[in-house]
């Protein structure tokens, strides 16, 4: 463990302490009473705001933002393409359409394992201290859209 964890806990304790002893304080004029329950609700409520607070910088992190389909945006912006996958899938943009549909739509896919399941690059973004790689997944089945999936591989 580094030294920096021991500080921000104890900063965090002593924020919390004088935060309860003077709310404490406010209902119960017994100092000494007062003292002590904000000491015990200090040390009982420290840990679960620091992991609090590690969970809200993780989510900030890690946020990534979503706008609405625009195929002009789709074919220019290529690198920020996963902006817009939620919005394919969650609307059903690509719902029934044939593989020629598709292309117009989203031009030609970046990689085609099998005849009937393409692959578009979606772009990078950050991921805590790495980073994702997105994709949106299209599988056919009779020519036209049968599944829709957006996948992610973080690095």
């Amino acid at each position: 463990m580094s030294i920096e964890v021991p500080i921000i806990l104890t900063i965090i304790a002593i924020i919390l302490f004088y935060t309860t002893y003077w709310v404490v304080k406010k209902y119960n004029q017994n100092l000494k009473k007062a003292k002590i329950t904000a000491l015990v609700l200090s040390i009982i409520s420290t840990p679960l705001a620091y992991y609090g607070l590690i969970l809200l910088l993780m989510s900030y992190i890690e946020y990534i933002p979503e706008s609405t389909f625009n195929e002009q945006k789709w074919r220019t912006e290529t690198t920020s393409r996963y902006k817009m996958r939620d919005d394919i899938i969650n609307n059903q943009i690509l719902k029934l359409k044939n593989k020629s549909e598709v292309v117009t739509l989203l031009g030609n896919p970046s990689n085609s394992t099998i005849d009937n399941q393409w692959v578009y690059d979606l772009g990078i973004s950050s991921a805590g201290f790495g980073v994702q790689f997105h994709s949106l997944q299209i599988t056919f089945k009779n020519n036209v859209v049968a599944k829709v999936k957006k996948f992610m591989i973080t690095d």
